[in-house]
């Protein structure tokens, strides 16, 4: 399963510094106000740099957009995190 999760800078850091396991409700607390990502989902992106590439390529070709266009825009975008390796059937009972 793969979840994203709000960890608070403090709890963070100390889990970097590798102190002892004293923040396990804090962790858990983060955990259980996560978002649970859905299996076979694909790369995650970030919604506000995809923007910016739309607004500045637009002004390029002057607002006219072909598929290949977006396409490239959201392929060339950096990927957040990584698409789940779910296998297809396992994707498609879920639909």
């Amino acid at each position: 399963m793969q979840i994203v999760i709000d960890v608070p800078n403090w709890l963070y850091n100390a889990m970097l510094e590798h102190k002892e396991p004293i923040y396990s409700q804090s962790l858990a607390e983060a955990v259980r106000d996560g978002t649970p990502l859905p299996k076979g989902h694909g790369d995650l992106k970030d919604a506000d740099k995809l923007k910016h590439a739309f607004i500045k390529w637009s002004m390029v070709v002057q607002g006219s957009f072909t598929d290949y266009d977006i396409a490239s825009i959201v392929c060339n975008s950096p990927t957040i995190i990584e698409a789940d390796k779910a296998e297809e059937s396992e994707v498609e009972d879920d639909t």
